[in-house]
């Protein structure tokens, strides 16, 4: 099966809990940059993890997240790169 490329791209969040991107069976997909700003008058806490679906605060454990209340402060941005590798399994 040829690998196909997607550029992923939500808007503004403003809710505790989003599902941002659910996979689809059989599929296996690599992220490799996450950027995050906040461009309000306070600093915000992200979590972002792979949990089964519903609301994070139920399925998404500890070991699953990838950031765990990280905090950002106000008018900053966060970067990732790197890998990281979610199999629809």
């Amino acid at each position: 099966m040829a690998e196909t490329m997607k550029r992923f791209h939500n808007g503004l969040i403003d809710a505790t809990v989003e599902n941002l991107f659910q996979v689809t069976t059989n599929h296996t997909y690599v992220i490799r940059h996450i950027h995050i700003s906040n461009p309000t008058g306070a600093a915000v806490t992200v979590t972002i993890g792979q949990g089964t679906s519903g609301t994070a605060a139920t399925n998404d454990t500890l070991a699953n997240r990838f950031l765990d209340a990280f905090s950002i402060p106000s008018g900053n941005t966060y970067d990732w790169s790197g890998v990281w590798v979610i199999n629809s399994d």
